[in-house]
């Protein structure tokens, strides 16, 4: 074990203008004197916190002249912040003062601020930095890269000076995402960690998945280095030690709680520090000190922190870098230095067990080959080292339901699995419905086939398994050496395959304890392999809109006479025909046409001027607005490219404009707001012409049916091809006894109305063979999921792609596209712009004059940028929308002339169903689902697939998509992997339809969510189907009403409610299903930290008006304490009944030692309170109950 020092968060407070960097001046030439190994320089910015380190290279360049021996590392530089050529060179530069000493941790940054200098890379963060660490290694090397000088010329750029070492050594910044880990191993780096995010067995986890991500790309893993931060501050006495630190860290803590608020921002969390109260805040941090300084720091004496430095060794840690500046006063840090050294001193590595952590195992085949060494199933830590791709239990038990397997709640043991090759290790948790009845067997039967759930995860790591459906049919021996406790680890690998002859896989299955005894092995376990048909995705992942019919008694109430319109009237007599026919039935009409420029710009005072007057109109009936703009919008093949995008900006701002305005006013009555387009909607008819430009207004409309809460919004789409008069009796009569369903299409007289339904079983056919004399051309090619699409195309006969995306190819991406080379498929790669037509036109030339005829198209090229209507101006919204609405405009025209067989447009779920704050990127798929019919209208092919979230691909995988996706597994919403998603569209391009939703939802979750989106009309069906099923949330108890509700409750009513509460409470912070709840695990068990408690605490002091104290969340309070503790605390509301009626169906529960348990003397001083309120015999029958209990 190597020991540097760190550097992380010194403050110019208390340090004199000449002393500033004293500490690390004198700790750094104290460490090059006694052998510590390194000293790490962070990069902050814009912060007193940390503020003496903007910039690790030049604060290096001054310890290199203070120094000779000691490593220089920087940890980190914050990658997106700089360009490649500015690192290499400044770092070289160092490099040559030092003697060849540098190092350098890259990171891509968690501070909002810091990103003050290129705000534009936020987002993108962590592709920046990896595609930037490649070149900083290529210029390191000595290598070019390209570039392009002051006046546009391209360059190639060698930096200055040469290094002293050959090869730059790199760390990769990591926290908690294991991914970051696997990518460092892959990458061949070193990795920097601290212990904030994990717990020691994590970290082994963590650490076991980047030496095998290391060997499975041909890195040695011993060679890889692990560093660890530590908050260190080791004296001569325990307890001094432990004081002089206290105070320094809590005050470190209290003063940089906005710093705490934007890591809760970065982790998806919100935190309001300022609510609690000064006492409550210093119990906390005493409590965070206390527990950090035993377990998470090297605070104490050499002696105290021995064994922390073993247990770290063990668990596969390199090097400590241990963090000095967090708080102690220089000098103090300066004096205890010598008990650092004498602690690292004292460590003695103990070689045979770390050796056995170092090498996983890995078998190397020279030439010839040895034969590999024998894998050992029966060693726990052996297999957690091969077993590294992690996967949610909750998401594991999707899959099976997809494949068929469905599991009640008592049979949903798995928590977490572990994917290896042919082999899964599995952790499993008894369901709390089990624990009861667990002691009446050895070997709980439900809980054994939990256990036994995980061979069927094996099949699933089986690439042959993809289009089948394997059951388990039973084993050939069974040997049980000790019961099984409520917590196991269950490992099952494959060692026999199915074939022709013989459908069955078989293996072995062994149940450990959680500390690595064996308790049971099941020998010859198998599972039969049935095949399905050929490209048959279930039922329930496919819909296709239809516009149904409807009902004459679903009428709206019409507008009073004397309501005031205000008519936004199209340019074709529309609007005024309307107007005239309104003012007939004595409604107040004035009638705006739009500016004669459709400049963005001109919009916002426009419309506030429109809308000035509402405000004082306040004893009149409903405002009602007609949006007819958008009828002058029309595209066909003769329109200009130019004018595709700023027709459809100039509407879409208008709009916005429009409810920000109307919300702004606040009128006593919520206006309603009539979007109305003629021919945006294919209803029915594959002849019915499709107007394009309105059908992405629908887009939009939908979000705003759930965002914009302060107004009615009404969707209705118009008939083509009628007069202006018949048009404006359609209007008039949707007006006044129209339907009352928002979204709305009239057809030859007939009200349809659009609802989502599942796609009857589809034909089998043959497999999907592409032709290998043409061109593939995908567009986002690239990316995550561009580069997935790319390799299948391959795999199902492709023999020419050519890869379009607005960036070069990073070095990830050129290793993909050489793999997919080297199985017979030529790939092209071209850097373009999918917006720029000319550009496009370009490469479209180089593609068709070189290449085999191109025969299919697919556009995957989008960005996801979600925003709230009060932030999307109109650069956000371009940025937002333009890729794919122009982008597929564009390759529209340039491909009309074509004989495709395939025009794919990867569209989403998004333009049907409106989820907040995503109107650009509605709006973007609802352009190509309009296409896509459009293309159908002219006879060419098009496929436009309405898609939920991906699993792990292009936006899925970064940290804000992470997030997104986790929100929609708590809806019911899951997310296609790959392989699922592609058996999907080799169904759909082998019976092609205009537009198909491929979608994997749970509805009765997605419906009882209570969002605004599953009340949708599009969902009228599928809600009606699913009535009566249950789940565990209750959106009636929502967070704002839940003491209304329990001061309403009667006493034997409320402990439901306040179980539904704080079910829904935890759900939403720990980030969990409802299955995963476990009301007898401590809240710490399930995943809950400092930030997540704070959360928790605020909100149940919000929402129930009574203080709860943040240390009991973090001591370990299960769901049933807390609900215990809270019942009885509110036990005063409820005036149907006193106590002892409570005490019937909870408070029968409490016994002297849960009553011990109490949070504070407060919380028991409060309970007895209410025991005194008791009249003699109601105590009587209280303490009865108690004692029978």
């Amino acid at each position: 074990m190597k020991f540097g020092l760190m550097f992380f968060a010194s403050t110019e407070d208390s340090l004199s203008q000449q002393e500033k960097y004293k500490l690390i001046i004198e700790a750094a030439r104290f460490g090059d004197q006694h052998g510590f190994s390194s000293v790490w320089i962070p990069e902050r910015h814009f912060t007193p916190f940390g503020c003496l380190y903007p910039n690790p290279a030049v604060l290096h360049a001054a310890l290199a002249r203070e120094t000779h021996r000691i490593r220089l590392q920087a940890g980190s530089v914050v990658m997106p912040l700089h360009n490649p050529l500015r690192v290499a060179e400044e770092w070289a530069m160092v490099d040559n003062l030092s003697g060849g000493r540098v190092g350098i941790s890259f990171a891509a940054g968690w501070n909002p601020a810091d990103f003050a200098f290129f705000p534009e890379r936020y987002d993108d963060r962590h592709e920046a930095m990896y595609a930037s660490i490649g070149q900083v290694q290529q210029l390191w090397a000595g290598h070019t890269i390209a570039a392009q000088s002051g006046t546009g010329q391209p360059l190639q750029v060698k930096t200055y000076p040469t290094p002293l070492q050959a090869q730059l050594p790199i760390w990769i910044t990591a926290a908690s995402n294991p991914a970051t880990f696997v990518k460092a191993g892959q990458l061949g780096a070193n990795v920097l960690t601290h212990t904030l995010d994990h717990d020691n067995d994590q970290l082994a986890q963590k650490i076991g998945a980047y030496r095998q991500a290391r060997a499975d790309n041909g890195h040695d893993p011993a060679t890889g280095v692990v560093t660890l931060l530590l908050h260190t501050f080791v004296g001569r006495d325990n307890a001094v030690v432990r004081e002089q630190a206290r105070k320094p860290y809590c005050d470190y803590m209290r003063t940089n709680i906005g710093l705490l608020k934007g890591l809760a921002r970065s982790r998806g969390q919100e935190l309001d520090l300022q609510a609690m109260a000064p006492a409550e805040l210093d119990e906390m941090l005493n409590y965070m000190f206390d527990r950090f300084a035993s377990v998470k720091g090297l605070i104490g004496t050499p002696e105290t922190c021995l064994d922390l430095v073993h247990e770290l060794a063990t668990i596969g840690v390199d090097e400590l870098a241990c963090l000095l500046d967090f708080g102690p006063g220089t000098d103090l840090i300066l004096d205890n230095l010598p008990h650092l050294s004498r602690l690292k001193d004292l460590y003695v590595p103990r070689p045979a067990l770390a050796e056995v952590l170092r090498h996983p195992p890995v078998v190397h085949a020279p030439v010839p080959p040895p034969a590999p060494a024998p894998v050992d199933h029966k060693c726990l830590k052996s297999i957690r080292l091969r077993c590294v791709e992690l996967t949610d239990g909750d998401a594991f038990y999707a899959t099976l339901s997809h494949r068929g397997f469905h599991y009640g709640t008592g049979f949903r043991g798995i928590r977490q699995l572990w994917q290896g090759r042919a082999e899964v290790l599995a952790r499993l948790t008894m369901p709390a419905e089990l624990v009861g009845a667990a002691s009446q067997f050895s070997y709980h039967p439900a809980f054994l086939d939990a256990c036994f759930q995980v061979f069927i995860a094996t099949l699933l790591t089986d690439e042959r398994a993809a289009n089948t459906f394997s059951v388990p049919v039973g084993f050939r021996q069974l040997q049980a050496h000790a019961a099984l406790p409520e917590e196991v680890y269950s490992h099952a690998y494959l060692d026999g395959f199915p074939t022709k002859s013989l459908p069955y896989y078989s293996g072995n299955l062994l149940v450990f304890s959680l500390e690595g005894e064996l308790l049971l092995e099941v020998i010859g376990f198998r599972a039969q392999q049935l095949t399905l048909a050929p490209g048959s995705p279930s039922p329930d992942e496919l819909y296709r809109v239809s516009w149904l019919p409807v009902a004459s008694k679903q009428v709206a109430t019409p507008p009073a006479r004397g309501s005031r319109f205000l008519v936004l009237a199209d340019g074709l007599g529309m609007g005024a025909a309307v107007a005239r026919q309104l003012e007939g039935q004595g409604h107040d009409c004035t009638v705006v046409y739009p500016p004669a420029s459709l400049d963005v710009a001109t919009i916002q005072p426009f419309v506030a001027s429109l809308t000035s007057q509402s405000r004082h109109h306040t004893g009149q009936p409903t405002l009602q607005l007609l949006f007819l703009w958008g009828l002058d919008a029309r595209v066909d093949e003769q329109t200009p490219v130019a004018d595709l995008l700023p027709k459809q900006q100039f509407l879409v701002e208008a709009i916005r404009q429009l409810v920000l305005e109307l919300t702004k006013a606040a009128l006593p009555t919520p206006p309603t707001l009539w979007l109305m387009t003629q021919g945006g909607q294919h209803t029915g008819p594959t002849n019915e012409p499709v107007a394009l430009m309105q059908g992405a207004l629908w887009g939009l409309g939908r979000v705003l049916l759930t965002e914009a809460t302060a107004i009615n919004v009404r969707l209705v789409d118009l008939e083509l091809g009628l007069t202006t008069a018949a048009i404006a009796q359609q209007v008039q009569a949707v007006l006044t006894h129209g339907p009352a369903d928002d979204q709305l299409a009239v057809r030859a007289g007939e009200y349809l109305s659009p609802r989502l339904l599942p796609v009857a079983t589809l034909p089998a056919t043959a497999p999907l063979r592409l032709s290998p004399n043409a061109t593939y051309v995908v567009t986002g090619g690239t990316g995550g999921l561009g580069l997935q699409l790319a390799q299948w195309l391959a795999s199902k006969g492709a023999r020419q792609l050519a890869l379009l995306s607005r960036r070069e190819p990073d070095a990830d991406t050129v290793l993909v596209i050489s793999n997919i080379i080297s199985t017979g498929c030529a790939v092209a790669v071209f850097a373009v712009d999918v917006t720029q037509f000319a550009d496009l036109e370009a490469v479209w030339e180089k593609i068709t004059t070189t290449l085999p005829p191109v025969r299919g198209v697919f556009h995957l090229a989008g960005v996801l940028d979600d925003a709230p209507l009060n932030d999307l101006h109109p650069d956000r919204f371009t940025a937002g929308s333009n890729a794919k609405t122009t982008g597929a405009w564009h390759l529209h025209q340039l491909t009309r002339a074509l004989p495709l067989d395939y025009f794919g447009l990867f569209s989403s779920v998004s333009s049907l169903i409106g989820m907040a704050d995503q109107a650009s990127y509605a709006t973007a798929n609802a352009f190509l689902d309009a296409l896509a019919h459009y293309r159908h209208t002219l006879g060419l092919p098009a496929l436009s697939i309405n898609w939920g979230p991906w699993l792990g691909q292009g936006h899925a995988a970064t940290e804000y998509g992470q997030t997104a996706h986790r929100h929609l597994a708590l809806l019911g919403i899951g997310a296609w992997p790959f392989a699922e998603g592609m058996r999907v569209l080799e169904t759909l391009l082998l019976a092609p339809a205009g537009q198909t939703t491929a979608l994997r939802a749970d509805w009765p979750t997605f419906f009882a969510s209570g969002i605004r989106a599953s009340q949708s009309v599009m969902l009228t069906e599928l809600r009606h189907a699913t009535e009566g099923s249950t789940v565990k949330t209750d959106s009636s108890t929502a967070r704002p009403a839940a003491l209304t509700q329990l001061q309403q409750a009667t006493a034997d009513e409320a402990p439901a409610l306040l179980r539904a509460y704080l079910e829904q409470l935890v759900v939403r912070a720990l980030k969990l299903t409802a299955d995963q709840l476990d009301y007898a695990r401590p809240l710490t068990y399930l995943g809950l930290d400092s930030l997540m408690a704070i959360e928790l605490k605020n909100r149940i002091s919000t929402d129930l008006a009574l203080e709860f104290s943040v240390v009991r969340f973090m001591q370990g309070i299960s769901l049933h304490q807390l609900e215990q503790d809270l019942l009885a605390r509110l036990a005063h509301h409820w005036t149907s009944g006193s106590l002892v009626k409570i005490a019937d169906s909870q408070l029968v529960k409490i016994n002297s030692a849960q009553i011990a348990e109490a949070a504070s003397v407060q919380e028991t001083h409060d309970l007895l309170a209410d025991l005194e309120s008791l009249s003699a015999e109601e105590l009587d029958d209280v303490l009865k109950r108690i004692s029978e209990a």
